[in-house]
């Protein structure tokens, strides 16, 4: 199928909020496009470039986004929240008139694992975000109530950790919910690691 495209500087995983601010005008212009039934575009992490201005190269492995909650102002701007629903992959960008658009494919979600397994690492996020908030980093308090399947669950676990841009591309790239799990908590570990390190030099 042909998307709408969105190309930012974060990474927006299944099962997952994101807000938008809306002001460039070719994605003023895709929002315009999408305000009959069809809410949906796709989001996908820049690689190297700008958001704003075009001449941006863009990973593969994307997001497709559903408009969940939208404020339009009198100068043109958006604020927009998103949810995102699957994985995509970009096979073809096509030529850019109005604003980005690709033909994209769909990914199947492959969950080899159980809900036990994934709450295994819920410690290891909780461990991992006390002490990146002692330092100023970025995290989010976890649900303890949480409802979904291991593949959202997961989702939900990396989008509330202070795990950087590539980090959650590279989760979001996994190809089934195992290798996913894997990466992830070896990820956590490593930065916990890190984050111990920077507590000590400031301690010492």
């Amino acid at each position: 199928m042909i998307l709408p495209m969105f190309p930012l500087g974060t990474v927006l995983l299944p099962g997952c909020l994101l807000p938008l601010h809306v002001f460039e005008d070719r994605y003023r212009r895709l929002f315009a496009d999408l305000n009959g039934e069809k809410q949906i575009f796709g989001i996908c992490l820049i690689e190297r470039g700008s958001e704003v201005g075009g001449g941006d190269v863009r990973f593969s492995v994307g997001t497709l986004a559903r408009v969940l909650m939208r404020r339009d102002f009198d100068d043109g701007r958006l604020a927009v929240v998103v949810g995102g629903t699957n994985r995509i992959r970009v096979d073809r960008w096509m030529p850019e008139v109005d604003f980005p658009q690709a033909e994209v494919t769909e990914f199947r979600e492959i969950e080899d694992e159980l809900d036990e397994s994934v709450d295994l690492v819920r410690p290891l996020v909780t461990r991992v975000n006390s002490i990146a908030t002692e330092l100023g980093y970025e995290s989010r308090s976890i649900d303890p109530l949480e409802q979904g399947g291991p593949t959202v669950r997961l989702y939900h676990l990396i989008d509330a950790t202070p795990l950087d841009v590539l980090d959650r591309q590279r989760l979001l790239e996994a190809e089934q919910l195992s290798d996913r799990l894997k990466l992830f908590r070896a990820l956590l570990q490593d930065l916990e690691s890190t984050l111990l390190m920077k507590m000590n030099q400031i301690d010492g």
